[in-house]
């Protein structure tokens, strides 16, 4: 049976496998709006995802024990999860995370740099030609925002800055005046056409990190203060933000009302959903994000909120742990722009959902160091 195994295995590409699966979820992730493509591509990653657990048996044919224990209990309590919540995303990048264990780290991203450039041109292209179902909204101030067939502004704005903190990793050894440029010409695409605050800020703070030679950020992340903190970011972070969000006050005026104010009352959402459905139910739970009083939609847009309620309390801390461990990695391989990058996220992750949990950001194959104790690409990356 083993050499049955072997003989089909060495005649088969692995690495072909997985990128065909992956372009397919990542096509139903960018053609959403595409009513002619999204019904198909719904049908079709079903079929991939049940396709992908017999993958993973595949190239794990010899388990080690601490590596199968990991992903029986991270497969099931996520499909359990899944299942609970009526909701396939966190399900979907799990399988991607265990699958991803002979794939080369830095051939990925590069890859999905190509794919998701010429996915976000696609769906550009069918926005002019009235062939999506984008949103483009007007906020209170006036200020318009375009979505370019993507279901919303911040959308759009998600996926530019995703290509740029993947064009910023693919070429980190190379002269910053072109990545600075880069940077620019995403920060002004995101003010002037999405007016995505967390993408403005996110870029704002790559802008700040070039500014600064690399020798001073690998100071500052040595530090051994700091490197605890960076370490437990999202811990850290997750800890603060439902401190907020418990303690937010209707027409209150103190500190974290003006927070507030700056996250365009996203605690007031976020108190909103934790008030209506219980924060500690351990699998999760389906909410219809609905307000039935008034009949307004209220976004829960706080991925460390969102996730928690979501999928429950076990499963955040599961993925906040697998975070620990990635940061634990790249600090042992000194790999520091991947460091930043996850830093960068953790701050998204605040003020957008998604980030953490969908395919929306491909660092998050990162994760597989929790599964696997060698990644390719990955290793000693400066």
């Amino acid at each position: 049976m083993k050499a049955f195994k072997d003989k089909i295995k060495s005649k088969i590409d692995l690495n072909k496998i997985f990128y065909f699966c992956y372009i397919f979820l990542l096509m139903e992730s960018m053609f959403s709006t595409v009513p002619f493509l999204n019904k198909i591509l719904k049908y079709i990653v079903y079929t991939i995802l049940i396709f992908l657990v017999f993958y993973i048996i595949l190239i794990n044919k010899d388990f080690k024990k601490n590596e199968l224990l990991k992903i029986l209990i991270y497969f099931t309590i996520t499909t359990i999860t899944a299942f609970v919540s009526r909701n396939k995303q966190l399900l979907k990048i799990m399988l991607i995370i265990m699958a991803f264990k002979e794939i080369d780290f830095e051939g990925f991203i590069k890859k999905d740099f190509k794919y998701r450039l010429i996915f976000l041109i696609i769906v550009i292209l069918l926005s002019f030609l009235g062939l999506t179902k984008g949103n483009n909204i007007i906020r209170e101030n006036g200020t318009f925002r375009y979505s370019l067939g993507f279901y919303h502004p911040n959308i759009l704005g998600l996926e530019t800055l995703t290509l740029c903190l993947e064009y910023l990793y693919i070429n980190r050894n190379k002269n910053k005046p072109r990545q600075f440029i880069i940077v620019i010409i995403a920060l002004l695409f995101n003010i002037f056409i999405t007016d995505s605050r967390a993408c403005i800020t996110s870029l704002l703070l790559i802008l700040i990190y070039l500014c600064f030679p690399k020798k001073t950020f690998k100071t500052i992340c040595d530090n051994l203060i700091c490197k605890f903190l960076i370490k437990n970011i999202y811990f850290i972070v997750m800890i603060l933000i439902f401190i907020l969000s418990f303690n937010f006050k209707i027409n209150g005026n103190n500190f974290i009302n003006k927070i507030d104010d700056l996250l365009s009352t996203r605690l007031y959402c976020a108190n909103y959903y934790i008030k209506k459905h219980n924060v500690f139910k351990p699998f999760g739970q389906y909410i219809k994000r609905l307000d039935s009083t008034n009949n307004n939609f209220l976004p829960l847009d706080i991925s460390y909120i969102h996730l928690t309620l979501i999928y429950g309390p076990i499963m955040m801390i599961l993925l906040l742990y697998m975070f620990y461990i990635a940061f634990k990695r790249a600090y042992q391989n000194q790999n520091y722009s991947l460091i930043l990058i996850l830093i960068i996220w953790s701050i998204y992750s605040l003020i957008e959902a998604n980030a953490l949990f969908d395919v929306y950001n491909p660092f998050l194959v990162v994760l597989s160091v929790f599964f696997y104790s060698h990644i390719k690409g990955l290793d000693n990356q400066i």
